[in-house]
């Protein structure tokens, strides 16, 4: 969190840092919270766990329709959450083992359950450790309603004016697509198709906040087809 924003290493990777941060801790506050709840220790309840946060990662990552219902779930408890689908996410997976091999040998058998008090004490912490890491925002992304947003930078942006969510599809062009930008830029409406963009990326914008558009740079010029 704190290198977001700090320029001192590029986005991209502070994201897949945050990711392999995510993959290492969450099951563990996962395991903790049900424990703190519960009672419920063991080593099944622990790969459970790892299971479960993987799954649910995998599926943000790669279906735009399970992205969008857990986008839906955060904002319905307060916590509003833009997702883009980006496979390459993926490569924080492996740090789940990590996290196992981790946490397995801390794991005491012989450890007495712990009292009400505790389990709650412990429980409601890790109920706030796991929800901090589901998403990160800079400081300087808090609305005046207290909700936080990140920044976005991107050579176009979407902003939802409205008072309630609205679902985008964005589609940036093919690769194999040439443009002269001149004479597209006369009538971009009739002579772009929709066949000359590529898969959607959907995203589920929250009220007065912004999405950003990152278009080829290798091109002159480029263009998105935007629909919701």
């Amino acid at each position: 969190h704190w290198l977001k924003g700090s320029g001192m290493v590029p986005g991209a990777l502070t994201g897949k840092l945050s990711d392999f941060a995510g993959m290492l801790v969450a099951p563990a506050l996962l395991a903790a919270l049900l424990a703190g709840l519960t009672g419920a220790r063991s080593r099944r309840v622990l790969l459970a766990c790892h299971v479960a946060v993987g799954a649910v990662f995998a599926g943000i990552q790669l279906s735009p329709a399970f992205a969008s219902q857990w986008s839906a779930l955060m904002a319905g408890l307060g916590h509003p959450w833009v997702i883009t689908c980006d496979p390459t996410d993926l490569i924080a997976l492996p740090f789940l083992i990590l996290s196992w091999r981790v946490l397995v040998p801390e794991m005491d058998a012989a450890r007495p359950t712990l009292a009400p008090l505790q389990r709650s004490a412990v429980g409601a912490l890790s109920l706030l450790g796991l929800w901090s890491t589901v998403a990160t925002s800079e400081g300087n992304g808090i609305d005046p309603d207290g909700v936080w947003y990140e920044d976005v930078q991107g050579n176009l942006a979407v902003n939802n004016t409205n008072d309630f969510e609205i679902a985008l599809h964005i589609r940036t062009l093919r690769e194999d697509i040439t443009l002269d930008c001149d004479q597209v830029s006369a009538d971009p409406g009739r002579l772009l198709s929709e066949d000359a963009f590529g898969e959607a990326v959907h995203w589920s914008l929250p009220a007065r906040t912004n999405v950003a558009v990152e278009l080829d740079g290798v091109r002159d010029c480029g263009a998105a087809w935007i629909a919701g």
